[in-house]
């Protein structure tokens, strides 16, 4: 059911990018759909969504978290693609799917992380003010704040108050070590990496395991870098606090 919702999603946020060029009918639109979502979620917040996705794989004993905007698309391509019968859990947390598959602890558990100032960046182009589409109706309508071609400071601002905190967050700006289920006492992790080091990793993984031909191939990648946006020092300094925990655990490094 979620693939399929998913798909219904996919669809009308692509029927709403071929609107871009006529802002006036798109501005109409887009206005109807968040008074419906307004009635719809009167008086509500939205839970939080810290669900990434797990893929497993039982012949070669391996786990993976996704990490939304952390090269999830990729990995979950070459789970479905290069290994055989793996499985896709998208309806369940990390902690609870770990806590359901006590048979599943003994796999080889992994995941990637990005720095959290690119990493907000991403999910802004790609959810928030995406040019090759359109920005993401089905998420930013769920929050009270947030509106198409939101400017990035604002998003950012809005981040750091309260409707923006990991208590209410989308998957695609949750913290990471929430959506890992990791804190500085506990990782029921094996393995995190920096998303820099995915391709090394995967290929040790394949060589170590066996897995024949299997590889690694990028997908979902946008062709847009850091270096598109000139982080401002007070921006810098309102990321670094909102996601102060993923900075300290994973050591990422502040832009220059």
């Amino acid at each position: 059911m979620q693939k399929k919702n998913w798909k219904v999603k996919r669809l009308v946020n692509e029927a709403l990018s071929k609107l871009r060029g006529n802002h006036r009918v798109l501005k109409v639109i887009t206005k109807i759909v968040f008074h419906l979502r307004f009635l719809v979620r009167l008086g509500k917040k939205p839970p939080a969504d810290n669900i990434g996705g797990i893929m497993v794989n039982d012949t070669y004993k391996l786990l993976c978290v996704g990490n939304p905007k952390v090269g999830s698309s990729s990995l979950k391509a070459f789970f479905q693609e290069e290994l055989p019968s793996s499985a896709f859990y998208l309806n369940i947390s990390y902690a609870s799917f770990l806590r359901s598959n006590p048979d599943k602890h003994n796999y080889l558990k992994t995941a990637f992380v990005r720095n959290s100032w690119e990493r907000i960046y991403s999910c802004w182009q790609d959810k928030i003010s995406n040019n090759q589409r359109f920005s993401d109706m089905f998420i930013i309508t769920r929050f009270k704040g947030l509106y198409p071609d939101m400017p990035f400071d604002e998003f950012v601002d809005w981040l750091c108050s309260e409707a923006g905190s990991d208590q209410y967050a989308d998957r695609h700006w949750m913290s990471q070590h929430k959506l890992l289920d990791i804190d500085a006492d506990r990782n029921n992790l094996d393995l995190v990496d920096d998303i820099s080091n995915m391709n090394r990793q995967i290929e040790k993984i394949i060589a170590e395991r066996n897995m024949s031909e299997a590889k690694l191939t990028q997908r979902n990648k946008s062709g847009r870098t850091k270096q598109t946006y000139n982080f401002t020092p007070a921006v810098i300094e309102k990321i670094a606090l909102r996601y102060a925990e993923d900075i300290k655990l994973f050591e990422f490094r502040r832009p220059d």
